[in-house]
Formats: structure tokens, sequence, C-alpha cells
């Protein structure tokens, strides 16, 4: 995993985080400034101090048959696991522990991203890229909002995120590894904003 300035895009340290076996999530727990990453190779989500780099606990969470995507919440850590699974399990994000499994079996879940709109519950969007769809939950209660809030996008690839701005308002972007392009979408709505959004990419992944 590397580190880069995020306004320059200078590199800080393109080993920050090193001896990972296929790293495809990253999730970022402002609480207590950890760093999720999904080690897909291991069949696990390690825990890392998010300014240093140091290990806290390499298999935080062990998941079977491997992580896929990673999102955090407060204290809750979300983990997609796919392929040959397509289960979504909940995570106390101190301790590792299981908190809960609310939600349903899900066919290939490859995508997290949680978002907190102003006077609204906190929001779970799963992307599923079997069929396409982005389903929205509740993060808290694992309550279904929406289960078709974006249909028929056009092989959503890896990773996406939801951005909120000033009023609980928020855009979603969805990676096309296909096309090439990343779309932009309101993520109260699910409406397109613009699709498009940036073009001339080869296979972006998140």
């Amino acid at each position: 995993v590397g580190k880069y300035d995020a306004t320059t895009g200078a590199p800080i340290n393109t080993n920050f985080i090193s001896g990972l076996n296929f790293p495809v999530g990253l999730a970022l727990a402002d609480k207590d400034n950890t760093l999720f990453v999904a080690n897909q190779g291991n069949g696990a989500v390690g825990k890392y101090d998010a300014t240093t780099g140091r290990v806290i606990n390499a298999s935080f969470v062990t998941v079977s048959p491997s992580p896929y995507s990673v999102a955090v919440s407060g204290n809750t850590l979300f983990v997609a696991s796919f392929p040959g699974g397509g289960t979504l399990g909940v995570y106390n994000a101190t301790t590792g522990k299981v908190i809960h499994t609310p939600f349903p079996k899900l066919v290939a879940p490859v995508a997290l991203t949680v978002f907190h709109p102003v006077f609204d519950v906190p929001r779970l969007y799963v992307l599923e890229e079997v069929n396409g769809t982005v389903r929205v939950y509740n993060a808290t209660t694992g309550a279904a909002i929406n289960l078709s809030f974006i249909k028929d996008v056009v092989r959503p690839y890896v990773s996406f995120a939801a951005l909120p701005v000033f009023g609980g308002k928020g855009n979603l972007f969805l990676a096309d590894g296909v096309t090439g392009t990343v779309n932009k979408y309101n993520a109260i709505t699910g409406a397109a904003i613009r699709a498009n959004f940036i073009t001339g990419l080869n296979a972006p992944l998140g």
C-alpha cells in the first residue's frame, strides 16, 4: 500500500505497508486513525496505523473464502466476501468481534461504502457486480432501504465512494472497468448526475 500527498500526488511512502498478499480494499477509520486492508490472498482483514503504517494486527478479521471490500462506520467494520461466498460480515472495529449478520446473502458484493447524510440514518452502499446493482441498507440495523438504488450499471468494477458535501447531500462515484469511465450519481436519490464524468481510463478499479 503506497501513501501519497492528497493535494499534489507526490509520494510520501510508496511502501507504506508491505508484505501483503493481493490487497483489494482499504477503509480508513478516522476515530482512531487506523487503516483496514482487505488482504485477499491471506483471507484476512489487517489493521494498521494510518500515520506510520505500523502493523496493529495483520489478521484482525479472518474471512472465508476471502475478503474483497471493507468499509467503516463509527466503530463498525463491514467486510464483503467474494468470490465463492457472497457474504457481508459485520464486526466491532476495535475488537474484531462479530456484531451481527443481518444482511441477506448476496451474490457478488465487490464494493462497500458508508455515507452519513444529515438528518438520516448512516447508509451502507453495496455494489453487486453480477447484476450491476447498487443496494442501500441501514448501516446500523441492516434493514434494506433500497435494493435497486442504481440498476443496470455496465460491469461496475470493484470500488466506489460516497463523498458528503455541505447540507448532507453527496455524490456517489462508480468506476466502470469495461468502458474506462467514472460515473457520478446522487447519493440520496440514486439519480444519475453525469455519465462519463471521467473518461479515457484503462480498467479503473477504485
